[in-house]
């Protein structure tokens, strides 16, 4: 686990070409005055899908920041940043770069109630023994009105179909829980929030993702066959998952966004108190 991506110091991260466009067009989309950069953002940020709205400002918390790398980022852009880890290595290296980290669970950190504008938890609450308690307790720790920002897998998504127990999003035994769009929300709003918007990566074929997949269904799936039957098993599946998500795009647009593999949840609190 401590070789976790997100437990790396980012500061001796050497940025790939989509890193380094995602980091120069957020730039443009807060506060440069860099043309290129501005372009970059008016042409890219619509597709991201963790980003902070334009306007907003205050003090920001990250569930499960690692390291702090996108703390950093947002510290950069003018908010009052805090975190949450549970890796001590993380923790550290987080706060060597002058990042409020607190290191364990959640439910042991003392924030007062109604403090954060703004509370992210993205790619952490499919980890989570119990999402319910984290939920009560953001819901507390949000102002009225305040903004939390959601990024899991998509158990629903045509990937899992298609490749099953060899697909790369169930993650067994990391990820403890799996979330549709529907269940996701009906989840959120058991706990007093107000769904805002739903963003999904609908057509992204990510391509380590897709090799893993690849690399786990012929290995589970196709071990006693030739190769190739492993081959031609290979681009059926890939040719399936590609038909299935076409088809459903064209077909069913009023949920074009259960094609995604990953979705992201844009959530106010509401004046509702949790029903817990």
């Amino acid at each position: 686990m401590e070789t976790y991506y997100s437990y790396q110091d980012f500061k001796n991260k050497r940025l790939n070409y989509r890193e380094w466009l995602k980091k120069v067009s957020l730039e443009g989309y807060y506060n440069s005055k860099n043309i290129l950069k501005k372009f970059l953002s008016k042409l890219l940020v619509g597709n991201f899908m963790i980003v902070v709205p334009k306007g907003e400002k205050g003090k920001l918390l990250d569930i499960g920041c690692g390291s702090g790398e996108f703390l950093n980022q947002m510290k950069g852009f003018g908010w009052e940043v805090y975190g949450v880890e549970i890796s001590k290595k993380a923790v550290d290296t987080g706060r060597r770069k002058g990042l409020n980290i607190f290191c364990g669970e959640l439910g042991s950190a003392d924030f007062p109630e109604s403090y954060f504008d703004v509370v992210v938890l993205s790619q952490t609450m499919e980890h989570l023994y119990s999402p319910g308690s984290y939920l009560e307790k953001i819901h507390r720790l949000l102002k009225e009105g305040g903004l939390l920002m959601i990024g899991v897998p998509n158990a629903g998504c045509p990937e899992i179909k298609v490749f099953g127990r060899s697909c790369h999003i169930l993650d067994v035994p990391r990820h403890l829980h799996f979330f549709t769009i529907a269940s996701l929300r009906n989840y959120l709003e058991k706990y007093g929030f107000e769904v805002e918007k739903v963003l999904s990566k609908k057509f992204s074929l990510p391509l380590n993702g897709i090799k893993a997949d690849l690399k786990n269904f012929i290995r589970n799936e196709c071990k006693n066959k030739s190769s190739l039957n492993k081959i031609r098993m290979s681009f059926s599946v890939i040719f399936r998952l590609l038909i299935m998500k076409s088809l459903r795009f064209i077909l069913d647009r009023d949920k074009v966004n259960e094609l995604g593999f990953y979705i992201a949840f844009y959530v106010r609190k509401s004046n509702l108190k949790s029903t817990v």
